[in-house]
């Protein structure tokens, strides 16, 4: 992992065409202001890109759909959380869930 960098927001569209992943880790895009502008622009997003939103509400951002629709590969917010409830669920009960469960509680409720 010696090539892991980030920048600002603000110099992400000087960079779109040197990266392969981006992940946005900002509110923007979160309910219930999900139809305000993406954070990067996301003309310059194309298949060759994985773009992940932490946001997990609501499930597909307008910043997934638009890089979706452009072909890269996206990933919702919902994995992160998942994945950090069942290591909070397993540091307080010693017991590992099924990631199923608890995509299965988390997506009946939103």
């Amino acid at each position: 992992f010696e090539d892991i960098s980030y920048i600002e927001i603000a110099e992400a569209d000087r960079i779109l065409d040197d990266v392969d992943i981006i992940i946005n880790t900002t509110p923007i895009g979160m309910y219930p202001n999900v139809d305000v502008d993406t954070p990067i622009r996301t003309d310059k997003i194309n298949e060759s890109h994985v773009v992940m939103d932490v946001i997990y509400n609501p499930l597909e951002t307008k910043l997934l759909k638009e890089a979706k629709d452009n072909g890269a590969t996206t990933v919702s917010g919902t994995n992160m959380l998942i994945n950090q409830g069942i290591t909070a669920f397993e540091i307080f009960t010693d017991r590992t869930p099924s990631y199923e469960s608890f995509e299965k509680a988390l997506l009946d409720q939103l």
